[in-house]
């Protein structure tokens, strides 16, 4: 745990009630409820005295509904279909509105995935990608020609680097992870040579034919890293001429009118984030010679009156740059029936999933995103991570939160739009630090990351969102959860099914490496990621030595210490592909040859993980780092090249030799054996004389959680090895003794098993004893019976037929009844008749 200082808290506090920028909630309240059920809303606490309601579909239509209010506190729903519903409340005098979100219980799930297949991906960096066709940058175009050429290797996904808008102005500014906007492309990657329209377009024919260009052109495909800069201006230049070509030219009619559409359905987000993208290069022209820094980048440096775009300023501006406006969005189009056109590929090569993209975190603060939604942003604040064992220092990401409590009072439409416009592009999208949707980490800015807190956001709503979009787009959800991982998150994801993210270099305990056979199922298993070394460069140190050459180690010592920890590290990855028997024993694994590389890659193909994905640098002899982590400038992040063309690549018989061993392996997962277990097991305790473990800690979670679907197989009193368990759950309570049914003899004192108010305690009695529990709050004290030693007064022939149907006397066992139990104990039987339910709970006073 951090301690967090008063001061922070009052600061961020501060933050989140502050006026801020004007905003106009459209909704009061959020619920989210199951599909097809009938619901109960608390809508006491949104309108006491509410005389009628009426519920509306997305479109506003109002939908026919007989307005049901149960003891002024709720209102009844009837069972409703997944989707988005506004339920507006009317009192005497005034007027509420709730949004009811109907989502679906997980997120989606291909057909093949719930037949337990196992599934096969390679996931590339674009920009990395190097061929005769591309202008110094990997584009998709070579994503397309990859799809075709791998898709024979019983590849079933193609996972790329996040396409988001970054800044197109300053292009050197290349990180994936700090976008402009996270629902717009970035142009960069447009297949210019393989645009019909280039070829059609005169000047730009013209244009490329100049020796000049030429000359430009060679020199960026043969380099070694992009330059970003010079490949964006030299395919601004092209796209500029196709444009005017494009407008002007009657040949490109039936091409206007599709982009004419795409233009209407954008709408005013489309033409916003142009209008932000005509801004940035019309002041960046003025200021180009500045230094370049995150506090004046984007519309943080324009003059003020650009700063709000419905300013009068913006408008006029709108105006006189209509046709640069025109063409940024063209250039949205673009890329939006280039994509199409890999996702086909992904498809007619047998891809079944076809792209798994990536979804950042969050967004510049100075980006589209911000300047577009300026009120739903805290831009006083960066999101990061706090200190740790790794980095104690923390984390500041320079990213801007939203505000959890606008997000819920508009709807969440922001979050919804973002994820629609990523989910209709991808088959597969990883959320990257997908415990957002739970808390982040929040520094005021300026401040350091560990002057920080932990804000929480609506994860109730956020997941059924995420589920809701992920069935309407049919696309499959990964969340990236390295790091530190609330239970509450986990156990979100655990029960929407959101795939986990599983990085082979980090799964050991104590330096065991996990086998296979206890990967989890529901998880993405890679061996590692874009930002860790490639297996020759982890192998050989070189980001070790990368590091040191930049000088990031503050002594000789801790570079040695790392040294050490990666030489040890090689020992226990070689010891674990050795257990795994994918590596011969005789193997002293000094030099990283063939023979590892595919032990590894089939170390964790044989995993029980659904998903796998390969990384080609991984197979390849390449040292180089993609990215390293907290190195701004120092090393060219984000600009690495593959040596070899992927023409090259595609014709390489032992590359798709290799990868097809490596895929085949999938169809033989290892078996859990008792014999091979390298993790350890669920640490044990023993509390009241009962050995406690880590299920039953889960399992308490779960109670506490209202989500334990059969508490009665948990509490009252069960046999067991040492006698009689008897399990209490009495919130609030600080004290429990179990008394015999005289209520003067105690038979225990009960142990405190969670602080919220779990006892647990065991007898050495029969199971069927008649004891009472005399429960302390505070002073008082109070003797009540353990109802959860009572069983069902439904009978095996009652559950038969009511679910025949054919129970002819159903009231007689559902509804509340006065009854006696046969130990003479008189009280209240509840039954209810609810196969749907999530949770049925007995409330009253």
């Amino acid at each position: 745990y951090v301690r967090v200082p008063d001061e922070v808290l009052s600061s961020l506090a501060a933050i989140l009630t502050a006026p801020g920028q004007p905003f106009v909630a459209d909704f009061d309240e959020v619920f989210n409820i199951a599909p097809e059920m009938v619901s109960l809303l608390p809508v006491g606490g949104v309108l006491s005295r509410c005389a009628a309601a009426y519920l509306l579909d997305e479109k506003g239509n109002s939908l026919p509904y007989s307005f049901v209010m149960m003891e002024g506190e709720r209102i009844e729903l009837p069972p409703l279909p997944p989707g988005y519903y506004t339920l507006e409340l009317h009192g005497a005098h005034q007027m509420r509105r709730c949004l009811v979100i109907v989502a679906p219980k997980q997120v989606y799930q291909p057909e093949m995935l719930r037949q337990g297949e196992r599934l096969s991906g390679m996931n590339v960096q674009v920009y990395s990608l190097r061929s005769a066709f591309n202008w110094g940058i990997g584009d998709l175009g070579d994503l397309r020609r990859l799809a075709m050429d791998f898709g024979e290797d019983r590849i079933d996904f193609l996972g790329i680097n996040p396409l988001h808008a970054l800044f197109s102005s300053r292009p050197n500014w290349a990180s994936p992870y700090s976008p402009s906007s996270r629902r717009w492309l970035n142009p960069i990657y447009i297949d210019v040579g393989g645009m019909q329209l280039f070829q059609t377009s005169p000047s730009a024919q013209a244009w490329f034919s100049d020796a000049e260009t030429q000359a430009v052109l060679s020199r960026l495909r043969e380099a070694d890293w992009v330059d970003y800069a010079q490949v964006m201006a030299l395919k601004m230049r092209a796209l500029r001429l196709i444009f005017h070509d494009f407008e002007a030219q009657e040949a490109f009619v039936t091409a206007r009118g599709t982009f004419e559409e795409f233009v209407r359905r954008g709408g005013r987000e489309l033409r916003l984030f142009a209008t932000f993208e005509s801004l940035d290069h019309y002041f960046y022209a003025q200021t180009a010679s500045i230094p370049f820094s995150e506090d004046t980048v984007g519309w943080l440096g324009w003059p003020e009156a650009y700063r709000y775009p419905d300013s009068a300023a913006v408008q006029a501006f709108a105006v006189s740059h209509e046709a640069d406006i025109r063409f940024y969005m063209w250039l949205q189009w673009v890329m939006a029936e280039q994509l199409d056109l890999v996702r086909m590929a992904c498809h007619e090569a047998g891809m079944a999933l076809r792209l798994y993209g990536d979804l950042a975190v969050g967004v510049s603060r100075g980006g589209a995103d911000t300047w577009i939604h300026r009120e739903m942003y805290c831009l006083q604040v960066s999101i990061g991570a706090p200190p740790d064992e790794l980095g104690p220092a923390g984390q500041n990401w320079n990213l801007p939160p939203l505000h959890p409590q606008r997000l819920k009072r508009s709807g969440y439409r922001v979050f919804i739009e973002m994820l629609r416009a990523n989910m209709r592009v991808y088959g597969i999208l990883r959320i990257d630090h997908v415990m957002a949707l739970c808390r982040l980490w929040w520094i005021a800015y300026g401040n350091s990351a560990n002057f920080g807190a932990y804000v929480r956001y609506p994860i109730a709503d956020l997941m059924a969102i995420l589920s809701l979009e992920s069935h309407r787009e049919r696309c499959v959800v990964v969340g990236e959860d390295l790091g530190i991982v609330p239970e509450e998150m986990r156990r979100a994801l655990r029960e929407y099914a959101v795939y986990s993210y599983s990085v082979m270099y980090f799964n050991h305990n104590d330096g065991n490496y996990w086998m296979p056979e206890y990967y989890h199922d529901q998880a993405l298993a890679v061996v590692s990621t874009h930002d860790l070394a490639p297996l020759l460069g982890f192998w050989t140190n070189n980001d070790i030595e990368t590091m040191n050459g930049l000088g990031v180690f503050e002594t000789p010592e801790q570079y040695q210490q790392l040294l050490a920890q990666r030489r040890e590290r090689k020992q226990q990855i070689l010891a674990a592909l050795r257990q795994a028997d994918v590596l011969d024993a005789s193997h002293d694994g000094e030099v990283l040859d063939h023979a590892i590389v595919l032990a590894l890659h089939r170390f964790v193909a044989m995993s029980r993980s659904k998903l796998f994905a390969i990384q080609p640098e991984n197979l390849l002899p390449i040292t180089a780092s993609f990215n390293i982590p907290g190195i701004a400038s120092a090393y060219p992040n984000w600009r690495y090249r593959l040596p070899e063309d992927i023409a090259a690549m595609g014709k390489d018989p032992q590359l798709h030799a290799m990868l097809r061993h490596i895929v085949a392996t999938r169809a033989h997962v290892r078996e859990r054996q008792p014999t091979a277990v390298v993790v350890p097991a669920s640490v044990a305790t023993l509390i009241g004389g009962v050995e406690v473990t880590s299920v039953d800690k889960y399992l308490i979670d779960q109670l506490f959680a209202g989500t334990f679907a059969d508490p009665f197989s948990y509490l009252g009193p069960h046999e067991s090895g040492s006698g009689v368990i008897i399990r209490v759950l009495l919130p609030g309570a600080d004290a429990v003794r179990v008394l015999a049914k005289d209520g003067k003899k105690a038979l225990a004192e009960m142990s405190v098993l969670d602080e919220r108010g779990f006892f647990i305690a065991t007898l050495d009695a029969d199971p069927r004893l008649h004891y009472l529990l005399e429960v302390q709050y505070g002073a008082d004290k109070y003797i009540i019976e353990d109802t959860y030693r009572f069983t069902s007064t439904l009978q095996d022939f009652d559950n038969w037929l009511l679910a025949e149907g054919t129970h002819l006397r159903p009231y007689e066992k559902f509804g509340a009844h006065l009854m006696q139990h046969g130990d003479g104990v008189s009280g209240v039987n509840f039954s209810v008749w609810a196969p749907n339910a999530r949770r049925v709970s007995v409330v009253g006073d």
